[in-house]
This record gives structure tokens, C-alpha cells and sequence, in this order.
């Protein structure tokens, strides 16, 4: 569409031209039946291009290059290199072997061409699996000559039981061993196991709310019994097992256990009572907490006495009992009210004449108050 003939007889030929030949004819403007013709011929500029598709028959077989689009009458290389595991035995086209070489060259490229890289195993993998992470030790995996045979060998561990192995769904085996033979792939076999003994675990929703019993580690197939005690200002509500409320009642048993168990025991303080304890001193010293203070039922209180400068404890009555001259009282679980008196002495401090010369010396005495 883009090739022209000017007025002038200019031709203009369009790259994408694709005619062979043109024919341009003159016609005389006065005189019509005077003419000339002339004839072009038309080479195309634009090379001619051939592909060279490159394939292989295993897809984990290895590397190949140099395939692509080219320009008639090159040069072109292609090259294989095996993977791990594999062997290049030869390129194929149209299923006859042209090179046994991992590289080979086509001298002059006239045509699309299609290359196959042939990859043999040379030697395959086997993995063994554990269907339990930490049930057991698998023995005898690894790397194989192609054609060669492997023995697996499982320890299990502690608590566990071995059952089969398995390989894409089915049991292959049940023995402890299991011996695989001709090996031609890689190869995933699973260790299959069972738990032979399960942990029971209790923890309280509220500390110090009460005491469990029945944690520990059980047999498969055991009934397991856990019972709860509220202590004392509680009351125990429910068990729960992952989240859910499995038993109201304080004792509670799993029968034939597969599982392990996260048990929570669920306990709430009860509505406290409230005493008082009044504090006092006589004569001249301290007693913390000095009057009367109110404490929740059960609470532990501490109180602390001291003596103020020229005086002494001399002794600290509990609910009318004398009990001695402490620094410090405890009052624990406290479930009445009670009270406190911390009683202290003076010294007192006189001079007396010791002789004649008017000289004195101090004389001290005790005087308790009354």
C-alpha cells in the first residue's frame, strides 16, 4: 500500500513490499497511444528467520540453552548440563541421536528445527518422613544408585509405638525394617506411629483458689480421674477443656485417653466477711495500724511496735493474753475480731549524794505505769 509512482515517474518502493517484480508504464499525455513499459525487480533486504526449539525429556533432568530465533544460514550451539542425580546421554531430532556431546552446533540453520536433550537418572533419592515429629529415628535414607536397593530401619521413642510405612497413601510395610529394591525414582516413604501414653495437665484459673489432683502421664486406652478442692473463701464451678465446660462436678474422668489433656480448674472467691482489729498502746511508744482497722476474712496482718526515747517495751497483750515484749506481731487467717495492747515503762533519772564533797552521780530506776 505504501509503494508510489510520482507524477514525475518517481518509484518509491515500501520496505514491507512484498511483490517479486513490478511492471511501470508511461502513457504520452497528448498522444494516448504512445506508451513505454519498464520492468522492476524487487529483492527482499529482510533476512529470513528460523527457530530452534529446544526441549527436554525429563523436565528435573538439567539445564539446556541456545535455543531461540536465529537468521537463515547461521550458526547455532545448544548446550545440556545434568542435574544432580542425572546423566545427558545425546541430542534427538526427530528421533534419530545427532551428538552424544553436551554441546552441539548446527553449522548452517535452514529451516526450523526442533532438539530434544535426553537426561538419564544416574542415581535417586530416598526420604523417609516421620507422620509425628520426634516419634522415632529413621535409619538407611539417602542417595541410591539407580537400580540399587535401600534398608530402612526406625527406632521409636519414648512413648510411642511404630505402625507402617507408607508410601502415597498406602502401607507398604509394618515391619520395624522395610528393604526397597531396583530403585529407578526418588522415592518418599512416611513412618507412621502412635502415641503410647498421653500428658494430663490441670492449671487453676485463679491461683492458691483450691488444690488439684490427677496430672501426670497416662497409657493410651486409661480412664483418668481429676478431682478439685476449693480452699477456703472459694468455690469450685467447672472444669474446661479448650474453652468448653466438660464436668460441673469436682471430679471428673476421661475415659479411654488418646489425647493429651489441657484442663482448667475453674473456682470463684466467695462474698468476704470483715473484722476488726483494735490497736493501742499504754504509756509512751508506737504500735502500727493504732485503732481500729477492718481486714477481709482470711487476711494475714503484721503489726509493729517500738518504743519512743527514755522508755521500754515491756510487754504486748493479744485479745487479753499476754504473749511478751515483741517488736513485731502477726495475726494470720484472721477470722474474729481482736485486739492489741502494747505496754510500755519509763526510765526515770535522779542524782544522789555519794559524798561529802558535794559530788553526785546519776541513779536511774524503773517506774511502770500503771
Amino acid at each position: 500500500a505504501q509503494t508510489t509512482l510520482s507524477s514525475k515517474g518517481v518509484l518509491t518502493v515500501d520496505v514491507n513490499e512484498t511483490a517479486g517484480g513490478l511492471r511501470v508504464t508511461a502513457t504520452s499525455y497528448q498522444d494516448r497511444d504512445k506508451s513505454s513499459t519498464a520492468y522492476v525487480t524487487l529483492e527482499s533486504s529482510v533476512a529470513t528467520m528460523y527457530n530452534v526449539d529446544i526441549r527436554k525429556d525429563a523436565a528435573d533432568g538439567g539445564i539446556v540453552t541456545g535455543g531461540g530465533s536465529y537468521a537463515e544460514n547461521s550458526k547455532v550451539t545448544v548446550n545440556a548440563a545434568a542435574n544432580a542425580g542425572y546423566k545427558f546421554t545425546g541430542w534427538v531430532i526427530n528421533g534419530n541421536t545427532v551428538s552424544t556431546s553436551n554441546s552441539y552446533t548446527i553449522d548452517k540453520l535452514t529451516s526450523d528445527i526442533t532438539l530434544t536433550a535426553k537426561f538419564e537418572r544416574n542415581t535417586c533419592k530416598v526420604t523417609v518422613l516421620n507422620s509425628i515429629n520426634g516419634a522415632g529415628t529413621v535409619n538407611g535414607a539417602g542417595n541410591v544408585n539407580v537400580g540399587g536397593n535401600v534398608t530402612l530401619s526406625v527406632t521409636p521413642a519414648s512413648g510411642y509405638s511404630f505402625v507402617s510405612w507408607n508410601e502415597n497413601g498406602n502401607v507398604i510395610g509394618r515391619g520395624n525394617t522395610l528393604q526397597l529394591s531396583n530403585i529407578t525414582g526418588d522415592r518418599t516413604i512416611i513412618a507412621v506411629y502412635e502415641k503410647k501414653a498421653f500428658n494430663v495437665n490441670i492449671s487453676l484459673n485463679t491461683a492458691n483458689a483450691g488444690s488439684v489432683t490427677g496430672f501426670g502421664t497416662y497409657n493410651a486406652g486409661s480412664n483418668v480421674t481429676v478431682t478439685a478442692k476449693a480452699a477456703s473463701g472459694y468455690t469450685f464451678n467447672n472444669w474446661t477443656y479448650n474453652g468448653k465446660v466438660v464436668s460441673n462436678s469436682t471430679s471428673y474422668t476421661i475415659t479411654n485417653i488418646a489425647t493429651d489433656y489441657n484442663l482448667v480448674a475453674n473456682f470463684t472467691k466467695n462474698s468476704t466477711s470483715h473484722y476488726t482489729i483494735k490497736a493501742s498502746v499504754n504509756g509512751g511508744g508506737y504500735i502500727s495500724k493504732e485503732g481500729k482497722v477492718e481486714y477481709d476474712e482470711g487476711s494475714t496482718v503484721t503489726y509493729t511496735i517500738s518504743a519512743n526515747d527514755g522508755w521500754v517495751l515491756y510487754n504486748v497483750i493479744v485479745d487479753g493474753e499476754r504473749v511478751g515484749a515483741q517488736k513485731e506481731y502477726t495475726f494470720k487467717n484472721i477470722r474474729r475480731d481482736h485486739k492489741i495492747t502494747a505496754i510500755f515503762m519509763q526510765y526515770a533519772t535522779k542524782l544522789e549524794k555519794v559524798s561529802d564533797d558535794t559530788n553526785y552521780e546519776k541513779k536511774t530506776s524503773v517506774v511502770v505505769s500503771s
